[in-house]
């Protein structure tokens, strides 16, 4: 390596003889070629070599050139130095020149020849030198090609670090941070610098180095993170520069990426030091792009598994650097494979992160905290608390149970089917903790189903909570396992069949599960557990059960509730089931009996849960039982008791009437602890009308405004009404406004009046007494909110104005031990919480009040021992929070503990929440599908269902030490990682979204539709099609990124060394799209079961529909009248055109939906070739739509230059604002600058752009007229652009006076055009409303032109508008434009570009013959007479190129709204020019014009940016020039117009040649698309023309063009296949043949078009190796093209139908059917299962069809036609005849003559029913037939009769009668063998999808009909089920038949 790069610097230094650039580019060709075939990257020391030598060409490189020329001992001391320096000039010493000389120092010679060092000291002791801005040098290594090795990059570091010292501006991270224009330049810095070594360079001594994490950021991490940190900091990557840099380009993009790769960067950089990268690159700045943040996600993972050695340093680091982005990458990890919990619940303790973890609100956070639970680090209550809050205790609930079903279920399916599990189990006590959580946040309905559903998965929960000890055993028993053992289900059975056989009772077995249940040792508990288990899962069976052993069963379980056995949720359970059992079974069930009987047991404990003596009361089947007694008693015991049970219709009984002994008004025992003082009655007065309306409308306009103002109307109140004023301001303001209770307080202390304030006061006591005794308060939350109000407005009134609340009036201890021993904390709570929240703001009542603390004790008593629900235990909560305290370190007393203990009545009554906010995280995202959980998508699943992928991944050659297995398993394995790790999200997603949409579309548009079997097909067709493609877009780049990563990872553990990355990424790229494959399979087959579960309802609804009312249409839902408005044939009409369903081109939306094939994404950057990637950058790239300025970002700078930099800083500073110069400032600096940069062109010496030096003062100017632009805000920039845009054009078309002005404002408003998309407009409005002659200038018009600015077509058009004013300064113009842009060296234009100029100078000049300068310029547009050629200047080189230039110019001449005449001029012109004149050249022309558009659009093709219409430009104007010249060419002398279509034929045999030409030359590389595009365009041209042509030269011009088709049929153009069925059913061929050709020899062309293509199926199905799907799509397609011809030309089908079926291949029925099933419009046919319908008393079975082609020669042929004669007419029946007739169709070779059988079936059938279409046996014909038929031996001639015969039954006609009345006879004599074999010809006619021939449906019911024939009893239909559904179907179904899919297609539909 480094011996070629010596060498190649020495080659070009000093150079041999004779070496130029020729050589130089074949070097350099060479060396490509060499590392190319190597698959490995041309190495930094030649690239820099190869750099080296086009350096010094370049004119930047004086300075270099001249310490080349001084050698090495130029910079051997600083004095030599020196004196090189002195001989340099000062304009050779520019940071462009030194930085080329230092790069020059650094590669030349290796780098050991110059010091740099040297060279930089010297040259700040310069002159000039001492000037350079370094950090203007350090952006001069940003260039194209560029590219430094370590060492390269090591002697710029120490020649420039030293710098640093003295210049404070200079910044050494610039020579690898930053954002440089050039990204792979910087990219190779980059890499240098992270390679180098700590001897190398010492990071932690660069100066001022910006750090991406620092050794101060780990102080309080544990030990070992702190020793990994100290050696990280001393890494390269530790530079924020640097890892900002190389994470921002490398991932920027797959090219950039591939990059890196070519560098070595991913396996020398970033997988050896993979933990500091992934620290640092976290530390860069967001937001990252999808890849990077899709990147660092991968290289996360590995560090949660704990797969690296580091994990702890790096989990650290980026927790420390992004809380939010670990924490949801972590949620995302989980979402992905739910059993990576553990893993996160193990970093979240070791860093201390679970407390934040626990506040995600997602299912993740829930889990999470159950994990936690399970290990003793979470307590389930105060985490809900919060969640409570935000999202509302029914919204929460949901979530909750929502989580314990779906652990239920993956518990159940991994214990009982043993199927892996796909998240951690859920522990006992969890479970528990869960469920006890729900109870006050559910109902019963809910947490019925849910108790029992948990009992029966985790058996042990039965005993779990009553006693600690029992608990810890439990516990125990269920770390191997919640699933109980086999000894103890083995015990459980057999003491049930002691019970269910006599020899026990249930009382035995409950004394049992009593000891059980106290028991210690594990085995009893788990026998108590399989016992109760068991019973509870037997309960859907009781029902089934016989009566003794029912009474049995309910006498157990009414005695496991009676006797204690079951506590907690077990015994909510079995209330639950037993109540179920009585209310939603009637009295005569057996269900009904076991709860009943059951529910005695339990009636003795009844008065533990008044609740359910109340709910028993509410059954209306209890009524008159036991039951109800019991339960009317112990209510009334109750109240007798002075026990009050809840006012909520929930938690007790209402306020209702049980019977006569409860009153209606039953009232509460009030609270004594509240006590209003009594009302003064002699100062009570209500006031008059007027006072109450005036102060009522003043309190309730009142506010903080108009307070004053207000208080106007109220100050008049008279002391008398301050009770009516108290009463009102209370009761109905502020208890229902609590927003407004400040107000009415600065109401009150403005009337400052203590007797006011006291009736306040006492008016609040009153309203509080009665809204806290209210029953209604207990039920309505409403209420309870007004309560709360009202206690606020107590705490206000008092605690706030540090008032005391008087004992005797209030005691909230009274209160609240009052609320818990009545079971109203719901009241209590709430009110006390809200009155003393406002003693925060008080003097005397804030803590540590003694009187506030004991209430606090009180309510930490309540709060920690009271069982109370959470909303209570909130309110508690945030009390003690906004008083500064924490409820757990509040002292909890002991008052209620030492009353009497907690009622237990509620426990299986739910709370009733206030609501809450919708949502909980993402646990509704998975309810959006309608499947279970345990039947949605696993990877393990997918896995095992996907094929072997050794068998399918290309794997490529192993190298170096690495073998093949070795490869080939690291690459196998990382794919199915891939694809294990993303296919359950991507899938479910990807269905989901598709089912639901599809859902929601197919129930809209199929409402009228009852065939559910058309509904599910088209359902299956749209979510398959969805669901793929989805999936498709979203799996690929995470996959491609997966695989990549997976191979490193996987690579490193089982392999020495690292595998090459080019292989990698080959590896990559050639599988990619297999591994998607796979992906988008899953999704749409997985898509079937979701939309069969999406639209289960609605097809249940139509099989209904079908089964009740099939008469009747169907509509449901019933269809909107917006749909009834829709245009036809889609509008949905459902008592019209949709009453039986869907039309066909409604069905056919939905059938072409999935056939659409998909458009392949263009080819990004990753695929172009490295020349094209460097002239396009970006275009259309990976991050083209993350990059597109939307309007609320601003768009990024481009990186400054260092004149940009400094010009802030030049402007004075009174004009700047926020840092920016005013509009003002600018656009006058702008007006200077463009001056000035006139004024300097103008001084110049030099013509032109080209010629101007790097630092000469134009290119100073225009830099600093760029750069003013650069820095301006977006909005002032666009506008200052704009106004600089006109006056740079002012400019250039009136003050330039010189070419080089010219260019230079050019260059100056394409800059402009970059900077501001308006300014880019000023242009054409200029050229559009100047009517000045001034905008006629040449010099200007050139440059723009020449740059791109003004385009050929607008000075096209502004010149013919000029030239239709006849303004006369054009035509100068025009002749100056010419010879510049046409005639000059450096044409930019062609004539075809001004077709609308030579237009209008055409019409001028025929107005003004005589003027000169007219005739002058229409001149230039024509070739001088003396040339030979008649073409506009084509070249004068070879004939090939003239012909290729005149072509050309055809193209450019295809203009929009170009008129006709020009075409045709231009045809003239290649007439008479003897272009198209004669035969030969004409085909010459035509050669080359095709062999033009070819490689055009391969050239177009190969580019991945080019669109469908530049791929087309060529051939479609080749298509449109053979068409005029075949319509509009005028003939030569004496040759007859017809001879065009002669001319038509050869130029389609031209075609035809060259595609062959093509074909055999390109073999698998032919595309013939460009050759269908050009068929294509030339019908549709010709259709253009088709009133030019008229009938019979368009019939003889389709005749050539089908004739053209033959030639091109499959069998000789395999690779033109679908094309070629495409062009013989194009919308414009077909029409002409079949409409107006029966005559005219259509109908035969179109005859040989489809038998071709019958032959060409013939041969896709004997061919080998032939893919199913390319037969299948051809089979389609010719159905298709039958279907459309059945359709609209059913007379061709009718009439050509004998020879069509003697070409359909064998086994393609529905071909047959299609042909055969055709009817002239003319015939009506009746309705085939018409009952009583006869068809020979039908009038029209009397016409014979009409029949097309020549039988009789084909008869003669075969030498035949004579005997058949002899057979038919003769009155004695010849043997020898018929054996002549069946020898002549005996099969040869195996093989039956279709046509000849067919010809001779037909033949027979014509001449029996020519005198009469009554079939007779004894007849001649029917002899014969039957000879043919029933006496042939050959099965396989037999066979061909059978089907030739069937042919002819199709509809009503003689035939058809003839033939069916035949068949019918023969099947009654036939032996059995031939009786199956012909009624198998005409069933497999049936059996296929419809349409079915008329004839063989009425042929088909007599034969059922027959008793002579007994088609039920035939062995073929005993023995085939499919034929019997058929039968059954005709003879039961009123209309024709649906049948299945066919072997290839299926319905052809």
């Amino acid at each position: 390596m480094a011996v070629l790069a010596s060498v190649i610097e020495r080659i070009h230094q000093d150079p041999p003889r004779e070496f130029g650039d020729q050589q130089r580019e074949n070097i350099g060709y060479a060396i490509k070629v060499r590392y190319t075939k190597l698959n490995a990257r041309i190495p930094a020391a030649v690239a820099g070599a190869m750099y080296l030598a086009n350096l010094l060409d370049q004119l930047d490189s004086r300075l270099a050139r001249i310490v080349q020329r001084t050698g090495p001992r130029c910079t051997a001391s600083p004095d030599a130095c020196k004196d090189m320096l002195a001989g340099v000039e000062n304009r050779d010493i520019s940071y462009l020149q030194v930085a080329n000389a230092l790069f020059f120092m650094v590669t030349a010679h290796n780098g050991d020849a110059y010091n740099a060092s040297v060279f930089v000291e010297a040259l700040r002791h310069h002159k000039a030198g001492s000037k350079i801005d370094w950090t203007d040098v350090v952006q001069g290594f940003d260039k194209e090609n560029l590219h430094v090795s370590k060492k390269q990059f090591l002697g710029l570091y120490n020649a420039l670090v030293p710098l640093t010292q003295e210049y404070v501006n200079f910044d050494i991270q610039n020579l690898w941070g930053g954002r440089w224009q050039v990204r792979l330049t910087q990219l190779s810095f980059v890499a240098a610098f992270l390679s180098t070594t700590s001897e190398e360079l010492d990071v932690e001594r660069i100066p001022r180095l910006r750090r991406a994490f620092t050794l101060e950021d780990y102080e309080g991490a544990p030990e070992a993170i702190r020793v990994y940190a100290a050696g990280a900091v001393k890494h390269p990557l530790v530079s924020r520069d640097a890892t900002e840099s190389l994470f921002e380009i490398i991932f920027q993009s797959q090219d950039t990426y591939a990059d890196a790769q070519m560098l070595g960067i991913p396996e020398t950089i970033i997988n050896p030091n993979m933990t500091v990268f992934l620290c640092a690159a976290s530390a860069v700045p967001k937001p990252w792009a999808p890849l990077q943040d899709q990147a660092l996600k991968q290289l996360f993972l590995p560090f949660v598994l704990k797969q690296h050695p580091d994990y702890d340093f790096v989990m650290h680091s980026l927790w420390l650097h992004d809380r939010q982005w670990v924490a949801l990458q972590l949620v995302h990890f989980y979402q992905q494979q739910n059993t990576l919990l553990a893993f996160i619940y193990e970093h979240a303790v070791e860093h201390n992160w679970l407390e934040l973890l626990l506040t995600i609100q997602s299912t993740f956070g829930v889990d999470i905290a159950a994990y936690a639970h399970s290990k003793g680090q979470c307590d389930l209550t105060e985490w809900a608390q919060p969640l409570v809050n935000n999202l509302g205790m029914i919204e929460f609930g949901r979530a909750i149970h929502e989580f314990i079903v779906s652990k239920v279920e993956d518990e159940a399916s991994a214990e009982k089917e043993r199927m892996p599990r796909t998240s951690l189990p859920l522990a006992l006590k969890t479970v528990h903790a869960l469920l006890m959580m729900l109870e006050d946040l559910l109902g019963d309905d809910d947490l019925g189903p849910l108790y029992r559903q948990c009992l029966q998965t985790y058996p042990r929960l039965f005993n779990y909570g009553d006693d600690p000890k029992i608990d810890e055993i439990l516990e125990e028993q269920c770390v191997i396992g919640h699933g109980l053992a086999k000894e103890a289900d083995a015990e459980m059975q057999e003491r049930y069949k002691q019970m269910y056989g006599a020899t026990a009772s249930p009382e035995d077995i409950v004394k049992e599960l009593q000891e059980c249940k106290v028991s210690e040792d594990p085995d009893k508990q788990d026998l108590f557990a399989a016992m109760l288990q068991g019973l509870f899962d037997e309960y859907n069976c009781f029902g089934e059960y016989p009566n003794e052993a029912l009474a049995t069963t309910a006498v157990l379980f009414g005695g496991l509730v009676s006797y204690n056995v079951l506590s907690n949720i077990a015994e909510q359970a079995a209330i639950y089931m037993i109540f179920e059992a009585v209310s939603e079974y009637g009295p005569d069930d057996s269900m009904y009996r076991f709860g009943l009987q059951a529910m005695l047991h339990l009636l003795g404990r009844l008065k533990e849960w008044p609740h359910l003596a109340e709910r028993i009361l509410r059954i209306e089947s209890l009524q008159n039982t036991p039951a109800y007694t019991a339960a009317q008693n112990t209510l009334r015991e109750l109240q007798q008791d002075g026990i009050v049970l809840n006012g909520d219709s929930v938690n007790g009984i209402t306020n209702g009437t049980l019977d006569d002994d409860f009153p209606v008004d039953s009232p509460t025992p009030p609270f004594s602890a509240i006590r209003p003082d009594s009302i003064r009655a002699e100062l009570y007065e209500e006031p008059n009308e007027d006072v109450s309306d005036r102060v009522m409308f003043a309190l309730n306009n009142v506010s903080a405004r108009n307070l004053a103002e207000k208080f106007r109307d109220l100050d008049t109140l008279e002391e008398r009404h301050h009770q009516w004023f108290a009463h009102y301001l209370v009761e109905e303001l502020a208890k229902s406004q609590p927003n407004f209770q400040a107000l009415y307080l600065q109401l009150l202390e403005t009337f400052d009046r203590r007797l006011l304030w006291a009736e306040v006061l006492r008016e609040t006591y009153s309203s509080c007494t009665r809204m806290i005794n209210a029953p209604s308060t207990m039920e309505q939350a409403s209420e309870r909110n007004s309560l709360k109000n009202l206690g606020a407005w107590l705490g206000a009134l008092t605690l706030a104005r540090n008032q005391p609340i008087m004992h005797r009036n209030l005691s909230f201890r009274d209160l609240l031990i009052e609320g818990h021993d009545t079971q109203r904390l719901l009241v209590a709570i709430p009110f006390t919480c809200k009155a003393l929240w406002y003693s925060r703001t008080s003097k005397v009542f804030r803590p540590p009040n003694p009187w506030l603390m004991e209430l606090l004790g009180l309510l930490s008593e309540l709060y920690h021992f009271g069982e109370l629900k959470l909303n209570l235990k909130f309110e508690i909560e945030v009390l003690c929070k906004d008083l500064g305290m924490d409820i757990k370190t509040i002292e909890p007393l002991e008052i209620v503990r030492a009353g009497r203990p907690m009622s237990e009545n509620n426990l299986l009554t739910p709370y009733v929440g206030d609501g809450g906010q919708d949502g909980f995280g993402d646990m509704h995202i998975m309810g959006l599908s309608k499947r279970a959980p345990n039947e949605r998508f696993s990877p393990e699943a997918v896995i095992q269902a996907l094929p072997d992928l050794r068998n399918m991944l290309q794997i490529p050659t192993a190298a170096g030490n690495v073998t093949q297995p070795q490869l080939r398993e690291v690459f196998i394995t990382a794919a199915s990682q891939a694809i294990y790790e993303i296919i359950a999200p991507v899938v479910e997603r990807s269905v989901t979204i598709a089912a639901i949409s599809t859902s929601e579309l197919i129930q809209k548009d199929f409402a009228t539709e009852a065939d559910v079997e058309k509904l599910k097909s088209s359902a299956y067709t749209v979510v398959k099609a969805l669901s793929g493609s989805l999936a498709l877009v979203t799996c690929k780049e995470p996959l491609r990124m997966s695989i990549t990563n997976n191979i490193r990872i996987i690579a490193s553990r089982s392999i020495q060394e690292p595998l090459p990355e080019g292989q990698i990424l080959m590896f990559v790229n050639d599988n990619i799209e297999t591994v998607c494959s796979l992906v988008e399979r899953a999704a749409e087959d997985h898509s079937v079961a979701e939309i069969d579960a999406q639209l289960a309802v609605a097809i249940d609804d139509r099989r209904r529909h079908n089964e009740q009312r099939s008469n009747e249409s169907f509509n449901n839902p019933p269809v909107s009248r917006w749909a009834q408005l829709i245009p036809e044939p889609f509008r949905q009409d459902p008592q019209g055109g949709n009453a039986s369903g869907l039309n066909r081109q409604q069905l056919g939306l939905y059938e072409e939906f999935g056939r659409q094939a998909r458009i392949t994404p263009a080819t990004h950057a990753s695929s172009m070739s490295q020349d094209v990637r460097g002239q396009l950058p970006d275009v259309l790239g990976d991050g083209y739509l993350q990059n597109m300025q939307t309007p609320v970002e601003t768009p990024a700078l481009p990186r400054q230059t260092p004149q940009q930099q400094r010009l802030p800083l030049q402007a004075p500073p009174g004009h700047l604002v926020n840092g920016y110069m005013d509009a003002t400032m600018a656009w006058q600096k702008a007006l200077d600058l463009l001056d000035e940069l006139l004024q300097t062109c103008r001084e110049a010496s030099e013509e032109h752009v080209s010629e101007i030096s790097g630092d000469g003062p134009i290119r100073r100017v225009f830099q600093q007229f760029v750069a003013l632009f650069q820095v301006q805000p977006p909005a002032q920039r666009e506008s200052v652009a704009a106004a600089a845009a006109e006056r740079c054009i002012v400019l250039l078309y009136s003050e330039a006076q010189k070419r080089l002005e010219y260019e230079v404002l050019a260059r100056v408003l394409q800059e402009l055009n970059m900077v501001s998309v308006p300014a880019g407009h000023r242009l054409q409005l200029f050229l559009v409303n100047t009517v000045d002659d001034k905008v006629y200038n040449i010099d200007a018009t050139v440059v723009l032109m020449a740059l791109g600015l003004l385009d050929v077509s607008t000075v096209d058009v502004q010149a013919q508008k000029a030239i239709r004013a006849q303004r006369s300064a054009v035509l100068p113009f025009l002749l100056g434009l010419f010879d510049e842009i046409m005639l000059g060296e450096h044409a930019l234009a062609m004539r075809a570009d001004f077709a609308y100029t030579y237009d209008a100078l055409g019409q001028w000049l025929t107005a003004e013959p005589e003027n000169d300068t007219l005739r002058q310029v229409v001149a230039r547009l024509h070739v001088p007479i003396n040339q030979s050629n008649g073409m506009p200047s084509p070249p004068q080189g070879n004939k090939r190129d003239q012909l290729e230039y005149t072509f050309e110019e055809w193209v450019r001449l295809q203009r929009k709204q170009l008129p006709l005449h020009s075409y045709l001029a231009f045809v003239r012109q290649l007439y008479e020019k003897h272009i198209t004149s004669e035969p030969e050249d004409s085909l010459e022309f035509l050669r080359a014009c095709l062999e033009m558009c070819c490689a055009a659009f391969e050239r177009a093709t190969g580019r991945g940016f080019a669109t469908q219409e530049t791929a087309y430009v060529h051939i479609d104007a080749f298509a449109k020039l053979v068409a005029y010249m075949v319509v509009y060419q005028p003939p030569a002398d004496g040759e007859s117009p017809t001879n065009k279509f002669t001319s038509l034929g050869a130029i389609l045999q031209l075609i035809v040649l060259i595609m062959n030409d093509h074909q055999v030359k390109q073999r698998e590389q032919w595309n013939g698309r460009v050759y269908f595009r050009f068929f294509s365009v030339l019908l549709c041209e010709i259709h253009e023309a088709e009133h030019h042509l008229g009938p019979q030269r368009t019939q003889n011009i389709a005749r050539r063009f089908a004739s053209c088709l033959e030639g091109l049929q499959p069998k000789y153009f395999s690779g033109f296949l679908q094309y070629w069925l495409a062009l013989i059913s194009h919308r414009l061929l077909v029409p002409i043949l079949l409409g107006q050709g029966r005559a005219s020899g259509g109908w035969d062309a179109y005859v040989a078009l489809l038998s071709i293509a019958f032959d060409s199926l013939v041969a896709l199905f004997n061919a080998p190796g032939v893919a199913p799907v390319v037969v299948q799509e051809f089979y389609r397609g010719v159905n298709r093209i039958l279907l459309m011809v059945h359709h609209d030309f059913p007379e061709f089908l009718v009439e050509r139908h004998y020879q069509l079926n003697s070409k359909v291949p064998r086994g393609c029925v529905q071909l047959h059917n299609l042909i055969n099933s055709a009817v002239p419009r003319n015939v009506e046919q009746p309705d085939p299962f018409s009952p009583g319908l006869k068809i020979n008393r039908l009038d029209q079975v009397r016409e014979a069809p009409t029949i097309a082609g020549n039988i009789e020669e084909v008869l003669m042929e075969a030498g035949i036609k004579e005997a058949v004669e002899r057979v038919c007419v003769g009155s004695d029946f010849n043997d020898d005849d018929c054996s002549l007739i069946a020898v002549s169709v005996a099969p040869e070779a195996g093989q039956v003559d279709s046509t000849l059988t067919n010809a001779l079936i037909l033949y027979i059938g014509a001449h029996a029913t020519s005198a009469s279409t009554v079939f007779s046996s004894a007849a001649p014909s029917a002899r014969l037939l039957e000879r043919l038929l029933l006496r042939e031996k050959s099965p396989i001639t037999r066979y061909a009769i059978a089907m030739a015969m069937v042919n002819q039954v199709r509809y009503v006609n003689a035939h058809t009668h003839y033939f069916a009345t035949a068949l019918t006879h023969m099947l009654t004599i036939a032996s059995p063998e031939v009786q199956e074999q012909v009624l198998l010809s005409i069933e497999e006619r049936l059996m296929a999808p419809k349409p079915h021939p008329w004839g063989i449906l009425v042929m088909m019911l007599e034969i059922i009909k027959s008793p002579s024939i007994n088609i039920w009893e035939l062995p073929a239909t005993k023995a085939s089920p499919q034929i019997s559904q058929m039968l059954h179907s005709l003879v039961q179904s009123s209309d024709p038949l649906r049948m299945g899919r066919s072997p290839l297609g299926g319905s052809m539909l």
